[in-house]
């Protein structure tokens, strides 16, 4: 996995930094460190409430004992911790120890809960990132408990799409067989029907060594369809015909009865109309799942298209890169797919979430917290105002508190017009600034009225 010029650099600044309440109403919970265990332990041996709970969970993370750290962290929340960093360090642990699924549902609290916003958006990406895993977890369970799941029922109107196969088609035209599958299910999406998400397929997919080219054999896409307790599967394959004419097909099975509902669903055309014929072949599909489209859900299957093939290759090679785990290399093709065609949602989308998968696959737990103890832009104004007082305070005249002495004359008459958007001066600056406040009012001319100095 690449690394952008300067992320690391950066997170180790951030590292040296010292630890600090970026959370609110959490600093207790930051402060715990590993020396301070033995104290910790001893106060909630003597009375183990949220707060107590939720710093010892805290330390034993920054201990790197994650499995106490969880316990501890998952202790507080059972004794109604509402703290932020409670939520937070568990699916910190949870994700240490590789449990996804009990990470993902940690961050989501911290994410409704929290109170950074800095930390929040951070964490949103991290989601995304655990999500991922998460699916890959679950395929793996998916096939060690396949015969437990070919008994049981499954979800009712849910329907998955396997990526299509592509034959006689040049080897540069690959990335379709994705993007075609992707387009197929998000427009599934708009139906009242389950449509299972793309990334779940492709992960059990990967888990079951399929060929990448996709699957036309019957039976193994009800095998398929029942470790993903999807209703209906979709399978199928494009065609080249000669020159630009292609032929694509797709077979719709149900997995209750292991049967095709009906005929497969063919639609014929030129590669340049590729979405013409997803979309007629979309219809298709729902005909065969005896599924009624109301006027709504016809219209944004037919609105959600890209408006060129190049835009759509582009896109295929961003899914492509996404399933290899290539963050980077998919968020430059989702930007080139948005390049080529600005109107296509799609790309724009994936390409933001993209750019935030390769940030929080690039970034650890602790760096994640590393990374907010860096002064923040709203510290560095609140500490220019302090040194750069605004015009108007200027204008309020001398406080009635104790002054201190004035400072010494400056050796220079220069004077130099002071505003709101003026740079701050440098520290050492500071006391003498020179601060000229105009006012002016559209009756009476007046002249400047001068501030500062000596």
């Amino acid at each position: 996995m690449s690394t952008r010029p300067g992320s690391r650099a950066a997170r180790s600044i951030a590292g040296l930094a010292l630890t600090s309440a970026f959370l609110g109403g959490c600093a207790g919970a930051m402060q715990a460190r590993p020396e301070d265990i033995p104290r910790l332990e001893q106060t909630v041996s003597q009375a183990a409430s949220p707060e107590a709970l939720t710093r010892l969970g805290t330390a034993y993370y920054q201990a790197k004992r994650y499995e106490e750290a969880r316990t501890t962290l998952q202790r507080a929340v059972t004794a109604g911790s509402k703290d932020g960093a409670t939520s937070l360090y568990l699916g910190f642990a949870n994700e240490e120890i590789g449990d996804f699924t009990a990470a993902r549902a940690a961050y989501e609290q911290y994410v409704a809960t929290g109170a950074s916003a800095g930390m929040k958006k951070d964490i949103q990406a991290r989601i995304a990132l655990v999500a991922r895993q998460e699916l890959k977890q679950q395929a793996k369970v998916a096939i060690q408990r396949e015969q437990d799941l070919a008994a049981e029922p499954p979800t009712p109107q849910s329907i998955a799409v396997l990526p299509f196969r592509l034959v006689g088609i040049a080897d540069e035209m690959k990335p379709l067989q994705t993007a075609l599958a992707d387009m197929i299910i998000t427009d599934l999406g708009f139906t009242r029907l389950r449509s299972i998400e793309r990334v779940r397929v492709q992960s059990l997919l990967d888990e079951v060594a399929l060929a990448a080219g996709g699957i036309t054999d019957e039976q193994t896409g009800a095998r398929m369809g029942r470790m993903l307790r999807a209703e209906r599967i979709v399978q199928g394959q494009m065609t080249g015909t000669g020159g630009q004419d292609i032929s694509v097909d797709a077979m719709v099975l149900n997995t209750t009865t292991r049967a095709t509902p009906g005929s497969t669903v063919t639609r014929q055309g030129q590669l340049q109309a590729i979405f013409d014929l997803e979309k007629q072949l979309v219809f298709g599909i729902l005909a065969e799942a005896q599924y009624t489209l109301s006027p709504t859900e016809r219209e944004q299957i037919d609105e959600n298209r890209a408006a060129n093939l190049l835009a759509f290759l582009a896109y295929g090679r961003g899914l492509e890169a996404l399933d290899r785990g290539d963050y980077d290399a998919a968020s430059a093709h989702f930007r080139q797919a948005t390049q080529l065609d600005p109107s296509f949602g799609a790309a724009r989308t994936q390409s933001i979430e993209a750019a935030q998968l390769s940030d929080a696959a690039e970034t650890t737990t602790s760096e994640v917290v590393a990374q907010q103890t860096v002064p923040t832009q709203n510290m560095a104004t609140t500490i220019a105002l302090d040194l750069n007082p605004s015009p108007a305070s200027a204008v309020a005249g001398p406080s009635t508190t104790n002054q201190t002495a004035p400072p010494p004359p400056t050796t220079t008459n220069e004077r130099q017009p002071v505003s709101d958007s003026s740079p701050t001066p440098p520290i050492a600056q500071a006391k003498t600034a020179k601060i000229e406040i105009i006012v002016r009012n559209p009756t009476i001319p007046q002249a400047p009225v001068r501030s500062g100095g000596n």
